[in-house]
């Protein structure tokens, strides 16, 4: 008689809910549809269902445990597998259905969906120079992608005419098997061999891409550039990248942004710092000048005595709320009018007094 707790890895006086969870952890580790490949895991998972129906049956639980140590309880000593007069058939539909509380209705969606059997798309890294002024403040960008793309004229199926469903499982993608062991019936369900789960039947090669699904072409992608990106981020576009085959999901693309200098901003953080010229009169007055922001022309109030290197703040001028932070460059005339030459020596007599 096997040891039924043993398969389901719980001690003897586990409660229902642990032998509950136990059974739904190694149900799913050993579930055929996600080891097609393992005959091993397909024979743990006819124990597992064996074991959990004596288990989780509180009336047949106490057969078991009777026979298991030698004790009997009413007219019947064992409990163990059913005879083949009460033997039940257990389809995938079925386990699903008796055990839906126990997995939810996500566990089973995930194992009847038909599973395309072709090639994953690939990623494609690209790099991309981008204006100094769309890094910082967003915007979009038109690039060129060269590679392997879904085949126009089959839609990357890689046959001709339109899809037909497959005629043996009916466009499942899936066919079920019924086997019997130990006077228990299973139905183990696996992916169509016809249509290698695809649901979709085989069909004539595709003349334009010779059945593989995929062509050689340059396609135009439009990103679009975050606010404040900066030079070397790299951006993901999910499902832009080489196509996949047989309704694989194509790969990403990957573009690095290279961030082009600009000669009159400098970037730290989220401040912009720029020079600002200011004659040497409203340096020493104060007064106003005008400035460029990356958000256009704006007024800059110079305070009285002004010297070269100072720096003046604009609030939420720069990038994301930044700053622009302006240098004063004091602009000294180089050629004088005799008017300017005698005023600026009348200026030197009065600060040399």
């Amino acid at each position: 008689m096997s040891n039924y707790y043993e398969v389901l890895g719980v001690s003897p006086d586990a409660s229902p809910e642990e032998i509950k969870k136990a059974y739904r952890r190694k149900a799913i580790k050993y579930h055929p549809d996600k080891n097609p490949d393992s005959p091993d895991a397909e024979e743990r998972f006819k124990d597992l269902s064996q074991a959990f129906e004596v288990l989780s049956n509180p009336a047949r639980r106490r057969e078991y445990d009777a026979a298991r140590t030698g004790r009997r309880e009413g007219r019947r000593a064992s409990a163990g597998p059913r005879q083949p007069s009460e033997a039940k058939s257990w389809s995938v539909e079925d386990f699903l259905s008796h055990f839906g509380d126990i997995f939810g209705s996500d566990f089973g969606e995930s194992f009847h969906r038909a599973r395309p059997r072709g090639r994953p798309g690939f990623d494609i890294e690209t790099s991309l120079d981008v204006d100094f002024r769309v890094a910082a403040l967003g915007g979009k960008v038109r690039v060129a992608v060269s590679g392997e793309a879904s085949c126009p004229s089959c839609d990357g199926r890689g046959m001709q005419g339109s899809a037909a469903v497959c005629p043996t499982c009916g466009g499942s993608g899936r066919r079920t098997q019924r086997t019997e062991r130990q006077g228990q019936f299973y139905s183990v369900t696996r992916a169509c061999p016809t249509c290698q789960g695809t649901g979709i039947a085989p069909g004539e090669q595709c003349p334009a891409c010779h059945g593989r699904g995929l062509t050689e072409r340059t396609r135009q992608i439009t990103i679009t550039i975050p606010e404040g990106t900066g030079d070397g981020t790299t951006l993901r576009l999910s499902g832009q990248g080489g196509a996949g085959t047989g309704g694989v999901p194509a790969g990403d693309l990957l573009v690095r942004i290279q961030v082009r200098p600009d000669p009159r901003f400098h970037r730290k953080a989220n401040d912009i710092y720029a020079d600002v010229s200011v004659p040497v009169a409203t340096a020493a007055l104060g007064g106003e000048v005008a400035v460029e922001t990356l958000h256009g022309r704006a007024k800059l109030k110079i305070p009285p005595g002004s010297s070269s290197g100072k720096q003046l703040r604009l609030k939420g001028q720069g990038i994301r709320g930044g700053d622009h932070i302006a240098r004063v460059l004091v602009a000294v005339p180089t050629r004088l009018s005799k008017e300017q030459r005698d005023l600026f020596e009348q200026l030197a007599r009065l600060t040399s007094d």
